[in-house]
């Protein structure tokens, strides 16, 4: 390659091609996880892990994690909210059956697993678009640096 070439670039075809896999493959996993639910597995004990992670655990980690940090308060709450995504949940899951929990625990554990994950799917599912919007509408509100 001569020195005017222009360095190679992924061209905006793949960029939209990647986009809609993930998209495909998200909704797959969604589907999945749904499909092995049933009315009988929802338990009040984990909804109320779920609530005690989403509204407890995940926000003051996040305040320790960037404590002594210049984290702006808006970032810090939405990434307290928002957090990282349920497939690590699902890999540590599997990693603990692989290794020989007792099967009533791992049973537990995955259906209270499956419900925090299908909880977030739809908390965070229906929160990003108006959250994400105050939180710009914020952004552009500051006098620029």
């Amino acid at each position: 390659m001569a020195d005017s070439d222009p360095a190679p670039t992924v061209s905006a075809g793949s960029l939209i091609f990647k986009e809609h896999l993930e998209r495909l493959s998200e909704m797959t996993l969604v589907l999945l996880i749904g499909g092995t639910m049933f009315l009988d597995s929802w338990s009040w004990n984990a909804v109320g892990l779920a609530l005690f992670l989403f509204a407890v655990a995940r926000p003051i980690s996040v305040l320790v994690g960037t404590a002594g940090t210049r984290t702006s308060w808006p970032i810090r709450g939405m990434v307290g909210w928002f957090g990282v995504r349920g497939i690590g949940s699902l890999y540590y899951l599997m990693y603990a059956i692989q290794h020989g929990i007792a099967e009533d625990l791992a049973l537990e554990l995955i259906q209270m697993t499956l419900i925090v994950v299908s909880l977030s799917i739809l908390a965070h599912g229906t929160s990003v678009k108006p959250l994400m919007g105050v939180f710009w509408r914020h952004r552009r509100s500051l006098p620029a640096p």
